[in-house]
């Protein structure tokens, strides 16, 4: 039997850039429980790949799980940051940092309590629908590091993956 331990990952920082970068892996069952703990309506479902981005106040300005629209939205960030649309406020950024595992928190935490924007992408281990947010992200995580732009990437993978 494999068990499959939290990693995180660091992207160096260039000159210039001001936002704030990390990847976390976590197990299915680690990130349903944190997810689950954030959300205050008491849902418990969620689909992959995930796009949340949090203004400076942490407050969602937008929150989709369609890879196609999140791809689209990427491209043209940081635009919903100056005309935000208003977006389901019941999930807590702040539960989900505290539902992680202890080795992820403070790396995550770091990044929420940045008073930045915060561009939150959930993607499935090997989830063909997951891969035009992913692509998308790939092409512009520099420019949007370089306009203060914090990213946290979270890769969930089946225990064992």
């Amino acid at each position: 039997m494999l068990v499959f331990a939290c990693s995180s990952m660091a992207l160096a920082q260039t000159p210039g850039q001001t936002g704030k970068y990390a990847e976390i892996v976590l197990t299915l069952s680690q990130y349903s429980k944190a997810r689950s703990l954030a959300l205050l309506n008491g849902s418990e479902s969620f689909y992959f790949p995930e796009l949340d981005i949090f203004n400076p106040d942490g407050e969602l300005v937008y929150g989709r799980n369609h890879s196609i629209e999140n791809a689209r939205i990427l491209r043209n960030l940081p635009s919903i940051l100056k005309n935000p649309h208003t977006a389901d406020q019941s999930y807590k950024l702040s539960a989900f940092v505290k539902a992680l595992p202890a080795t992820q928190q403070n790396r995550v935490a770091m990044l929420v309590s940045a008073r930045q924007p915060l561009l939150f992408s959930v993607l499935l281990g090997q989830c063909a629908g997951c891969e035009a947010q992913e692509i998308a992200l790939d092409s512009v995580k520099q420019q949007l590091l370089d306009q203060g732009i914090s990213i946290l990437i979270i890769h969930v993978v089946l225990s064992g993956q």
